[in-house]
């Protein structure tokens, strides 16, 4: 849903329709907004259904998006400027923090220049064709709606070559609905309630965490469910990424394999799985102090954490069974330390 966002504020199009320059600014003059957006990210293969509902002070550059994908999961946006913050476990590892992400003055794909004016001063910049479609009623207002065919590339869009933007203007001259579509899926927004009383204000501090920590915010490492990890760039020791997965399916956890050093078990929809929510890191190597055998600690959000060498998982249980899931868990960890074991 993040890619959906930051795709929606850099489409591109619009080249010699001069109505649409004035649309741009008489979008931007009302100064505050609502819309809603809605369409089908593809992830793991498939597209999953996303809807959200937001507000806009376009002048102050601030946005809010709570969004609902794949029917469940949620997902929740505050831009400030060039700067925005995430919350979902799905993106933080945590329920009830906003991960804060920076973007630089001139970054046109932060999720503050999410407004209708951006949207056509980007698309106005990457068209390549331009037609009249025809006129449409969107949410009462009378619209002309135009068709652009955008050059993906210079619309940072994910597609090979070409890919349509449509754009509903309404007799005021403001932009009613924008939609596209690329190979990560489609999206549709609707803008309305301009000059609505719109008050956004970021998280409080004590809610916030570092973009840093996020579950592979970099190629070096990540968090995810409060396991932090430095990846290696050849194979972990003394426990290897491989040996941790197997140690842990033949304890009944259905791990998978990750790029970033965190293997886990969990689907995209954010359930628990029968066996438990595991969520391990594989360090690159041993951190100073950590155990040589099998420690247990406990954590805020997980109910247990297992932690040997260059190793750390957490599991969340769910509703039953704790005792016997965090046992399967141990016995995974126990496993491992007998083959390293000199």
């Amino acid at each position: 849903m993040i890619a959906l966002c930051l795709v929606a504020a850099s489409c591109g199009g619009a080249r010699n329709e001069p109505n649409l320059a004035e649309a741009a600014e008489r979008t931007e003059a009302q100064g505050t907004g609502r819309f809603e957006a809605s369409g089908e990210q593809r992830s793991d293969g498939r597209l999953a259904p996303v809807s959200c509902a937001g507000e806009a002070d376009y002048e102050a550059k601030h946005v809010r998006l709570d969004c609902e994908y794949s029917g469940s999961e949620e997902l929740d946006v505050i831009a400030m400027g060039n700067d925005f913050y995430v919350r979902g476990k799905a993106f933080t590892g945590v329920d009830d923090k906003w991960a804060k992400f920076e973007g630089g003055a001139d970054d046109d794909t932060a999720l503050a220049t999410l407004s209708p004016q951006k949207l056509l001063r980007l698309l106005r910049n990457a068209s390549s064709e331009t037609e009249r479609v025809g006129e449409e009623d969107i949410r009462g207002e009378a619209t002309v709606r135009y068709r652009f065919v955008v050059d993906c590339e210079a619309a940072k869009l994910e597609c090979s070559s070409d890919a349509p933007v449509d754009v509903w203007i309404a007799e005021d001259g403001i932009v009613r609905r924008i939609a596209f579509e690329d190979d990560d899926g489609t999206a549709t927004f609707e803008f309305f309630d301009f000059g609505a009383d719109v008050q956004i204000h970021a998280p409080p501090a004590a809610e916030v965490i570092d973009e840093d920590l996020v579950a592979g915010s970099s190629s070096g490492g990540g968090t995810s469910g409060g396991i932090e990890v430095t990846c290696a760039e050849g194979e972990a020791v003394p426990i290897t990424q491989g040996q941790a997965v197997a140690a842990l399916r033949r304890n009944g956890f259905q791990m998978r394999e990750d790029e970033f050093c965190i293997v886990d078990n969990g689907g995209s929809n954010g359930d628990i799985p029968a066996e438990g929510l595991v969520t391990c890191g594989v360090d690159a190597e041993p951190r100073a102090g950590a155990p040589a055998t099998v420690t247990r600690s406990t954590a805020e959000l997980v109910d247990a954490t297992f932690e040997l060498r260059n190793l750390k998982c957490s599991i969340e249980t769910g509703t039953d069974g704790r005792e016997r899931k965090i046992a399967a868990l141990e016995q995974a960890f126990t496993e491992l330390q007998q083959a390293i074991r000199p």
